[in-house]
């Protein structure tokens, strides 16, 4: 009898620390999606108005120049480190580690499914972990990482000056191109 009340106790304890665990997580999505918001309106704004004065040429460069110090901006602001990560990277900086490959394929497989994709939180030595695909979701996307041979020479160009590693190329329109990656240090938990 006591192992039996012992038994259903922890299950108890579980279930709450299990609730508890999804309540954070929950947060953790719901601020996590509006953060990664903020940063593509801020960037996207910007890169439409380049585009419009000085062509998709002039967005790479202000892109190259001005889209890391925005984040970083967002990134204080909200207490937080946003970047973002990719299987197919512009920017060696934004390589997706092991992990994050690993989750980055499983949007992929969903994605050929049909299946909706979510974003997740990982939990890794006290941070919590928001994650959440980049799906390019607008024709003019395609103007930079779209198939490589439909990209204009000039484009192309001024694409490998400034990435000569460039992978970021040959996907499609609705294809997941990374992830938004952000990063909640434990101590913030007790501000939401």
């Amino acid at each position: 009898m006591k192992t039996l009340l012992s038994l259903i106790l922890v299950s108890l304890l579980l279930a709450g620390c299990k609730s508890q665990q999804n309540k954070n997580d929950q947060e953790i999505i719901e601020k996590g999606a509006e953060i990664s918001e903020s940063l593509v309106q801020a960037i996207m704004v910007k890169l439409k108005a380049e585009i419009q004065e000085n062509g998709v040429t002039g967005a790479i460069n202000y892109c190259s120049v001005h889209a890391l110090p925005i984040t970083d901006s967002i990134s204080r602001e909200e207490k937080v480190e946003i970047s973002r990560v990719a299987h197919k990277f512009r920017n060696p900086s934004n390589a997706a580690n092991k992990k994050e490959l690993e989750i980055i394929e499983k949007y992929i497989q969903q994605q050929k499914a049909g299946e909706q994709l979510a974003p997740e939180v990982v939990t890794v030595k006290g941070q919590q972990i928001y994650y959440a695909p980049i799906i390019l979701g607008a024709p003019l996307c395609l103007s930079c990482h779209g198939p490589y041979n439909t990209i204009a020479p000039d484009v192309r160009n001024v694409l490998n000056e400034k990435y000569p590693d460039d992978q970021a190329v040959d996907f499609n329109l609705k294809e997941v191109r990374g992830m938004f990656k952000i990063v909640f240090e434990e101590e913030r938990k007790g501000e939401r």
